[in-house]
């Protein structure tokens, strides 16, 4: 349970301590490219929609992709866990794998949503964006870790 915390508490650091993100850029490198995914999914509901930088214009309204719509610090977290797993390296590599393709898929399918929202129902945009996204996420991490724990109650056990 020591490396649990341990890794935990590492997370934690690197998403909130700015010298760490300015030097790595990680935080940058993860928004732009939510951004640009997110520009091609928009189109691809048809809404018509020009990227510039971090702002995403649509034909009535905009929508800014900042750090915290990224999903990293989501991503950092869920890593530093996985990384605590008492697990093989192959089983680590695979849940690393599969938890960033998650995560930022469904922060895709979120800021699409979004921006359709803000298009076509701007009155419902901010009790979405601020309350109903946030506790799906908050739902789905929670049932992965559930789901993980069930099936394998021996994963956090680790001898010193």
């Amino acid at each position: 349970m020591f490396y649990f915390y341990l890794y935990i508490g590492f997370a934690l650091i690197i998403i909130t301590y700015p010298p760490i993100l300015e030097a790595t850029q990680l935080d940058e490198a993860f928004t732009g490219f939510i951004t640009i995914m997110s520009k091609y999914s928009i189109e691809a509901i048809g809404l018509p929609v020009v990227q510039n930088a971090e702002y995403l214009h649509l034909p009535h309204s905009t929508l800014k992709i900042e750090y915290a719509c990224s999903g990293f610090d989501i991503i950092i977290i869920l890593l530093a866990t996985i990384l605590s797993l008492n697990i093989n390296f192959y089983r680590k590599a695979l849940f690393i794998f599969s938890t960033i393709i998650v995560v930022e898929f469904l922060n895709i399918i979120r800021i699409v949503s979004l921006g359709w929202i803000l298009e076509n129902q701007p009155k419902w945009f901010d009790l979405m964006h601020d309350y109903v996204f946030s506790g799906l996420l908050f739902i789905v991490v929670f049932l992965f870790f559930l789901r993980v724990s069930l099936a394998n109650p021996n994963l956090t056990k680790h001898s010193l």
